[in-house]
Formats: C-alpha cells, sequence, structure tokens
C-alpha cells in the first residue's frame, strides 16, 4: 500500500545508510526509531520502547491506513500528510476560564466535514489516563454538527491535569470553538472562538499576543474577570511534554508557577490532556512576545479573560472574552491583509474618540524585522514602516471600514480587535491563499465575512459568485469583501457554508452583548532546517 509506506516517514525513520557493497546497498537491519508512544511501520501500530519500534500492537485492517501511531482511515492518513492546512482527525482545545456570568454556559466545538463520506466524531476528556467520550456526532457530508463541551472549569493558574478535550473524526473535518456559544435560556454576555488546528500541524515553539492587562471601570465591574489580566493556556498532546515558558521581562504572576530560572524562565511538566493555565496580574502587564518552547507539539491559546483592549481612557459597551489559538511560529507568514470587520452598522457604539476604529497588534520574532504596511491609494493611516525586535509588540489604530497589506522582512504575527465587543482574530495571511473551505456559524449570532482575494479574482459562497460591488480596494493589489451571512435558524442548530476560488477570510459573529471573531489560516510548509518544528 503506497500510502501507509508514505506515513511511515513522519512517525520513524531508518538508521544510518547501509554500506555498499558490490555496487548495490546491503539491506537495512538497523533498528527503526521513534520519538512517540507508539508508531507506524507499514500497516502496523508498534509500540516504541528506548526511541525504537517494539512489539505489534495493532495490525491495521486491509481498509485502513497506518498514521501519527493508529490505524485510522485512508482520508485521514492523507490529511495528516499536509502540514499546511486546517483540516484533520484530531485536535485539542480546552474549556477556557470566562467572566462569572458567562463560565458554565454553554460552549461547544463545531465540527465541518467537507467530505463526501459521513464523520463519526466524538468529543473526548481524559480520566484515570485514558480519553472517554463526552459528545460525539454522525456529519453528513459538507454538513456540520454542534458538540457540547463539558463546563470543567479550572480557576487557578498552574497544571490543570487531565482537563483538556480532544476532539477524534474517523474522516478529516474543520473545527472551531465557541465558548460561551449563546445557546440555551440565558444570553451569552462574554463570547469568543478560534479555528482549532489539526495536531498534526501542532509546532513547539510560539509567541504569546494578547492586550495588555487594564482594570477599566467596565472590566472591574465584570465579576470574574481578574481585572483585564491576560490568559495563556498550553495543552500538551503527549505525556512527559516539557515546556520552557519565558515572558517579557515586565510582566508579573501570582503564584502557581515553578521558581523562575536564572534568565526568568519557567520550566514545567505536562502530560497528554494536561494544560498549563497562566494570568498576568498586575495593570500594564503584557504577555505579547513571550515565547514558548516545548520538545514536543502543543496547542496554544493567548488571549483575555476579560478585556477593553488594554485601553485605560476608553469607555466600552462591554467587556469581552477575547482568544484564539496560536500558530507555531514556524508557520507564520511574511505578509498581510489587516482586512477590516467593522461591527453591524447600528449595532452598538464605537468606543473610540476617532471613530469606529480596529486596534492591530503585531509581534516580531526576529531582531530587526522590518514591517511595511501599504494601504488603499488616498488612505491616510498610521503607515510608516516600523523595524521591530525579537518578541516586541506593536500597536496601531486603524479607521473600522479601512483594510490594509502588510510586509515583513521576517515571520510576524498580527492580530485583530473589533470596535464595540472585544476580538482577537489574526490577520488574514497572504504568502498562501485558500482555495476551498466549508466552514459552519451558529444560530443568534449575526454572522459576517471578510473576504481577501486578489484584484478582480472571482470567490464563490455557496455555489454563488460573490458580488464585486462588496469589495474594496486593500492595497499590495488586494481586495477586501464584506459579505453578511444569511440568518442560522435556531432549528438548524447550526449552518454550514463553503467558499470556493483564491482567498483568504475572517470571521465574527455578534449579538447585542457579545461577539467573537476568528480567522481561517494558510500557511507554507516550512522548508527550513533552521525552523521546521519549532
Amino acid at each position: 500500500m503506497a500510502l501507509a509506506l508514505a506515513l511511515v516517514l513522519p512517525a520513524c525513520h531508518s538508521g544510518p545508510d547501509a554500506a555498499i557493497a558490490d555496487g548495490g546497498p546491503l539491506p537495512d537491519t538497523s533498528p527503526r526509531l521513534c520519538a512517540t508512544p507508539t508508531a507506524c511501520d507499514d500497516t502496523s501500530v508498534h509500540a516504541c520502547r528506548d526511541g525504537k519500534l517494539a512489539e505489534v500492537i495493532e495490525r491495521c485492517a486491509p481498509e485502513l491506513a497506518c498514521s501519527r501511531g493508529r490505524c485510522t482511515s485512508a482520508a485521514c492518513a492523507a490529511a495528516e500528510l499536509d502540514q499546511a492546512g486546517v483540516l484533520g482527525c484530531t485536535f485539542y482545545t480546552l474549556h477556557l476560564e470566562n467572566v462569572t456570568s458567562d463560565e458554565m454556559l454553554p460552549s461547544s466545538v463545531i465540527v465541518t466535514n467537507p467530505g463526501q463520506t459521513s464523520a463519526n466524531a466524538t468529543l473526548q476528556g481524559r480520566s484515570g489516563g485514558q480519553w472517554v467520550e463526552v459528545a460525539k456526532a454522525v456529519v453528513p457530508p459538507m454538513h456540520a454538527a454542534r458538540l457540547q463541551m463539558p463546563a470543567a472549569i479550572f480557576e487557578t493558574m498552574g497544571t490543570a491535569a487531565q482537563l483538556a478535550l480532544r476532539l477524534v473524526s474517523d474522516q478529516p473535518v474543520t473545527a472551531m470553538h465557541v465558548q460561551s456559544d449563546d445557546t440555551g435560556a440565558v444570553t451569552s454576555r462574554s463570547s469568543g472562538a478560534t479555528m482549532l488546528l489539526p495536531e498534526h500541524v501542532l509546532g513547539r515553539r510560539y509567541r504569546a499576543i494578547a492586550y495588555p492587562q487594564i482594570a477599566t471601570p467596565a472590566v472591574g465591574a465584570t465579576d470574574g474577570s481578574r481585572a483585564g489580566a491576560a490568559q495563556l493556556a498550553i495543552v500538551a498532546t503527549q505525556d512527559h511534554t516539557t515546556v520552557t515558558l519565558t515572558p517579557p521581562a515586565t510582566v508579573t504572576f501570582s503564584g502557581g508557577l515553578p521558581a523562575a530560572g536564572p534568565n526568568g524562565a519557567f520550566k514545567f511538566t505536562l502530560d497528554d490532556g494536561d494544560f498549563e493555565e497562566i494570568y498576568t496580574a498586575m495593570d500594564g502587564d503584557d504577555l505579547t512576545g513571550a515565547e514558548i518552547v516545548a520538545d514536543k507539539g502543543i496547542a496554544v491559546f493567548s488571549g483575555n479573560i476579560s478585556t477593553t483592549y488594554g485601553q485605560s481612557s476608553l469607555g466600552i459597551n462591554s467587556a469581552d472574552l477575547a482568544h484564539e489559538q496560536l500558530l507555531p511560529v514556524s508557520a507564520w507568514a511574511r505578509t498581510f491583509v489587516a482586512a477590516a470587520l467593522p461591527p453591524r452598522e447600528g449595532l452598538c457604539d464605537s468606543f473610540y474618540d476617532a471613530g469606529p476604529s480596529s486596534i492591530w497588534r503585531v509581534v516580531a520574532d526576529q531582531p530587526g524585522t522590518q514591517v511595511t504596511f501599504t494601504p488603499a491609494s488616498g488612505v491616510t493611516g498610521p503607515f510608516s514602516a516600523r523595524t521591530l525586535d525579537a518578541g516586541e509588540p506593536l500597536r496601531l489604530f486603524v479607521p473600522a471600514n479601512v483594510s490594509f497589506s502588510v510586509s515583513a522582512s521576517a515571520p510576524i504575527e498580527m492580530m485583530q480587535g473589533m470596535d464595540c465587543e472585544a476580538t482577537l482574530s489574526s490577520a488574514v495571511p497572504t504568502d498562501l491563499l485558500l482555495d476551498d473551505l466549508w466552514f459552519s456559524v451558529l444560530p443568534t449570532y449575526d454572522s459576517a465575512l471578510a473576504v481577501v482575494r486578489k484584484t478582480g479574482q472571482p470567490v464563490f459562497l455557496d455555489d454563488a459568485r460573490v458580488d464585486d460591488t462588496l469589495f474594496s480596494p486593500a492595497g499590495g493589489g488586494y481586495e477586501v469583501g464584506e459579505v453578511e451571512l444569511p440568518p442560522c435558524a435556531p432549528t438548524d442548530v447550526v449552518c454550514a457554508h463553503h467558499l470556493a476560488g483564491q482567498f483568504g477570510v475572517t470571521m465574527r459573529g455578534e449579538d447585542v452583548v457579545t461577539s467573537w471573531a476568528t480567522t481561517v489560516p494558510a500557511w507554507n510548509v516550512c522548508t527550513d532546517p533552521d525552523r521546521c518544528g519549532q
């Protein structure tokens, strides 16, 4: 089976090349090396002991393939060879701490199936060292399902043992986590959302990005806000994962972490399904630029429990949760479109003195990173070029309806905060564009897309071409179109949509007192041996 043979490579590899005799190679009898608890050899799953393949645990049935140390469908095995996309069969997430009014309200993992075969999706929790089912659904082709997350809240800083969640599917799917999803009898007041990254694309090095902790009156009046603290959640996907967190020198923590080393770094060990939860403690603390390094793949979530974007002089309508799952540094882009994603007109009042605005945060990974901004012709704003050091953040305030292009001399991370209701969502990376995406939204929210395209290139939503008149120039040869999605009826539970063409997309959902936003990333496969796997 050619597919199964190809899948051997990511999980384990042969020893040194065999010696050459009589003009040809000798059979390679060196033991195969591996670094995970189980690993594949052809269509068999082996135990991995002392870094080498050991006994056979399972032989995959003829219709299955071996991928990432277990038997799975051929479709999952093929998806897991793609290191540059949001389609996968295993995802990790967690029930984030939220403000008191919302922390026990329903939250969801939304599973969207783009394939031609029904997907069996299971949300799992960890118990007694084993993953056990907490919710499941059969997702028909080109449809979606909502899996409700258990309300297991960890309300302290430190290690949450076995409290992460894992989504597994027998067919490739996309997954979105919506915290406080506005379903049920009580209206949510503090929501957030993020696309989940498949386990097979997770990296080992990240930089946090969030908003500074500022206890504005609106934040201070919100029970459970932790005075606007930034939060960082690091989820382990394998046992005995060692993580080192190096925060900015000016950040303080209130406890719950091991003693810092001489360079100010904290080191801790997590097992599969554990997560480390970290909060800032003082006004002005900013986690942005903190470096997270692990010896195995981890999932990292960053944001604020409740925030007014760290702006003490602003009077925000309602403080809100803001979070996003982060891409590893190895998947960062050098070019973006900062796609304007304004709130629905008339729904709320701007909290900026200069009028409706977006707040953008940029952080660099390498010293001397030059960042250049290119707006559409005739558009003015804070668009002078900047040079950033490693881990240095940059903040821009831009009119809410203005999109612009960004390029950098080295990879950067860039996030947007929407006016009126706080959010955190990536700018649209354009190093590589998407060409086909199934995604889903929930009822009760007013949902919209900001679709990025190269000037004049057609993009199709649910098989209909997106009206060219919806697009406006964004500089650098790109355009952004704001597209309102049709209402999703409560009886539908969740509504699936399809985008096709060459595009990037960020999306938002907005209710009267809460909102969420997230961006579907696309990235090039890392080919630099000094950076790959970070």
